[in-house]
């Protein structure tokens, strides 16, 4: 724990230009994610697990694959994308503030840009940072006869956090159990709470889980209180999960799963819907996509020594929400 308001894993504030400057880019990097909570942990994320349900009768002949979002996502190389750094500038460093402009890249194995990110970061004296976030995402230029359509897994942000932080999490949003964009009519919005076993869904063949919509307020406790509070200033969606997505494609069983170094915090501004109204193709509705195009958000961190008991006034109930 820190003891001069800084962010657990970035330098503290200091109206030292150069020497704040030295320290943030000495301890961020957009290629080599940490297992601690900070910016060294952060990355672009448009992708989530590969497996979706085909339906029995595509996978019975044998033509399941091209029929699956996850041939899209791989004919358009979102799950083979490199990241490389563009700019880190420095905008603003002040007693009370400083603003980090980052730029990078996304690229296929082919050097084609796929997105390009960009992040303002405001870190303020108590501690708080501001994730104000950029991303033009472009598709590739010709699309599989057998897959004419596309969408985007989801657009959002994602973290490295120690395992810990998974301890007690509660969120003012929809809830209790997962849901997604098409499948939220069961959840109730309002204050809910869930530990580390209750936000990972063992499906008999492990795949996307564990993601809750509609969220204004998140809060991530480790068992000696300290953690980290998420808002924004629109509903977000955000999955904690003690196994990345790579993890969970490898697996063909829970039991396959390992523990692993770190924690997996994504935090979603737009997922794509799971679909499953029918059971011989990519039935997700056109409502419930994410194209390509241009996308702008605010996710707002605050880290925390003791859990704060209410959220603040800016994460309101959503307008209509009962």
């Amino acid at each position: 724990d820190n003891d001069n308001g800084a962010t657990p894993g970035m330098p503290a504030v200091t109206s030292d230009r150069k020497e704040w400057l030295a320290q943030f880019v000495s301890s961020a990097s957009w290629s080599k994610p940490k297992p601690q909570l900070g910016w060294a942990t952060l990355q672009p994320l448009y992708l989530r697990p590969f497996y979706s349900t085909v339906g029995p009768f595509l996978r019975w002949l044998g033509v399941g694959a091209v029929q699956s979002w996850a041939y899209i996502w791989k004919h358009h190389s979102l799950d083979s994308l490199s990241r490389e750094a563009v700019a880190v500038q420095l905008v603003e460093a002040a007693a009370e503030r400083v603003v980090i402009r980052c730029k990078c890249d996304l690229r296929t194995p082919k050097g084609r840009t796929r997105a390009k990110h960009e992040l303002l970061v405001t870190v303020s004296a108590d501690g708080s940072v501001a994730l104000d976030t950029t991303a033009k995402v472009t598709r590739a230029s010709g699309m599989p006869l057998c897959a004419p359509e596309f969408s985007l897994p989801r657009i959002g942000l994602r973290f490295a956090a120690a395992p810990d932080l998974l301890g007690s999490v509660r969120w003012l949003g929809q809830g209790p159990h997962e849901n997604y964009p098409d499948r939220a009519a069961g959840a109730r919005f309002g204050m809910h709470s869930a530990t580390s076993a209750e936000l990972f869904t063992p499906y008999v063949v492990p795949s996307e889980c564990g993601h809750r919509g509609g969220t204004t307020w998140l809060v991530l406790s480790a068992p000696g209180g300290r953690g980290l509070a998420v808002s924004s200033e629109e509903p977000f969606g955000w999955s904690a999960l003690p196994h990345g997505a790579q993890a969970i494609d490898a697996a063909a069983h829970p039991s396959d799963l390992e523990p692993e170094a770190h924690a997996t915090l994504c935090v979603d501004h737009r997922m794509m819907g799971v679909g499953g109204d029918i059971g011989w193709g990519r039935s997700v509705w056109p409502e419930y996509l994410v194209p390509d195009g241009a996308y702008t958000w605010r996710t707002t961190l605050r880290p925390f020594k003791q859990p704060p008991a209410t959220p603040p006034a800016a994460a309101a109930p959503i307008a209509g929400a009962e």
